[in-house]
């Protein structure tokens, strides 16, 4: 029994121990949580404003890890907040500055609303710093982003050239020539060591992927940036035939043969000696002569109203060149060596005498055109729907004629005689 009641004592004791110390824990954590957030955060403010007034900034700096419990004491009063921050987080960077944390400094400095010339001046210092120590360990790119930004240096056309160099050739290993060419053009000394060799290198490799994906155009505009560097020539040669075979192509044979000029005769693509299409193009050049747009030169364009039994007429008729009667020719060099000679011709024609509105009113006639496997001009063609083409001394002439039985007592005739004299195009 006596046992007992030591046990039952021993365990009150014990419980009455745990109730204090959870009551002592509490009351530390209000305590805790009172200071802090009501009681210190009243000091810290008065603090701030008294040192940031007498430029101590070094204590106002202390202040920076305290700024989440001086939020909180200024929930109510955000604009004040804002204000006791802007000051808390400029005497911070630039104690930051001063202790060579450049990083640090840089990011607090550029929340800065409202720079000084002071602040300005950190900011640019800090940039300047960070781009240096960037170039000192290899991290070329993030120094460019820094270094760009920064003013009066001296140092500083030497510094971004050399991140820029550095950056150009890590794309060119990566194949990535967008950025390489990007970063290659933006080191402004020429004479930087290897500098010709590297943006011949890069030209070249970009050249040839836009070459494997058939956009010869870019290909063309970095083969040419690449001249002498490994077989160059070779690329701008095939470049050159693969435009001038798809001229031929498009019937643009004198366009062809222009491009061809500038490549070497024992260029080949695709099968295709530079040679021997060089001796087609010239063996044709007759037809490429006319092969382009022709402007009418003359024009006799007529509606005539013919009395059956006398032969008796009255007419209405142009003849005035129009703008828009053309003849348009394209020359197509066939596989069996042969030419075809293919396009339309437009020429103005009366067709009606239903009234007098029509019977003055001309209409816009097209014509195809087209001579299959020729070796050289034919004197004339006829095109069908009372429409004939001649060609001599070097003009295209066309001859529209149409009778329209009209009544028993009249019937009208429709002319057209147009003169294509002058070539305004080639093709």
């Amino acid at each position: 029994m006596e046992e007992n009641e030591v046990n039952k004592k021993k365990s009150k004791r014990k419980i009455w121990v745990i109730v204090i110390m959870v009551i002592i824990i509490v009351m530390l954590a209000t305590v805790g949580y009172i200071l802090p957030t009501y009681v210190f955060p009243s000091s810290y403010i008065s603090t701030i404003e008294t040192s940031y007034e007498n430029k101590e900034y070094k204590e106002v700096a202390k202040y920076f890890s305290k700024l989440s419990n001086i939020k909180t004491y200024l929930k109510n009063d955000q604009e004040k907040y804002h204000k006791l921050e802007q000051k808390v987080e400029l005497a911070y960077g630039l104690e930051q500055f001063e202790n060579k944390k450049y990083k640090v400094a840089l990011e607090t400095l550029e929340k800065i609303e409202n720079k000084t010339e002071e602040v300005n001046k950190k900011v640019n210092d800090a940039h300047y710093e960070i781009g240096k120590e960037c170039v000192q360990n290899k991290q070329y790119e993030e120094a460019v982003k820094h270094l760009e930004v920064v003013k009066d240096k001296q140092d500083m056309d030497t510094l971004i050239d050399e991140a820029c160099y550095h950056t150009a050739v890590k794309y060119l290993e990566e194949k990535n020539y967008a950025q390489a060419t990007y970063y290659i053009n933006k080191v402004k000394n020429e004479k930087y060591e290897n500098l010709k060799s590297t943006k011949q290198k890069i030209h070249y490799e970009f050249g040839k992927q836009y070459f494997e994906s058939d956009d010869l155009e870019k290909a063309l505009e970095h083969f040419k940036l690449s001249k002498g560097y490994e077989d160059t020539n070779s690329y701008l040669s095939k470049c050159a035939m693969v435009e001038a075979e798809k001229a031929i192509q498009d019937g643009e044979a004198n366009k062809a043969k222009k491009l061809y000029e500038s490549i070497p005769d024992n260029a080949e693509y695709n099968g295709i000696k530079a040679a021997d299409r060089k001796k087609q193009l010239k063996k044709y050049q007759a037809l490429l002569n006319v092969s382009g747009e022709w402007k009418s030169t003359k024009e006799y364009i007529e509606s005539r109203h013919v009395w059956r039994y006398d032969g008796s007429w009255d007419n209405w008729y142009n003849n005035e060149p129009t703008p828009t009667s053309i003849i348009s020719l394209k020359t197509y060099l066939n596989k069996d060596g042969s030419v075809t000679l293919k396009g339309t011709a437009k020429f103005y024609a009366y067709n009606n005498y239903s009234s007098l509105s029509q019977y003055c009113n001309s209409y816009l006639t097209t014509r195809n055109i087209e001579f299959k496997n020729i070796t050289s001009i034919p004197a004339s063609k006829n095109l069908g729907n009372n429409t004939k083409l001649t060609y001599s001394n070097g003009k295209f002439t066309i001859k529209y004629s149409k009778k329209d039985e009209y009544s028993a007592n009249f019937y009208n005739v429709y002319n057209s005689t147009v003169t294509y004299g002058k070539k305004t195009k080639s093709y």
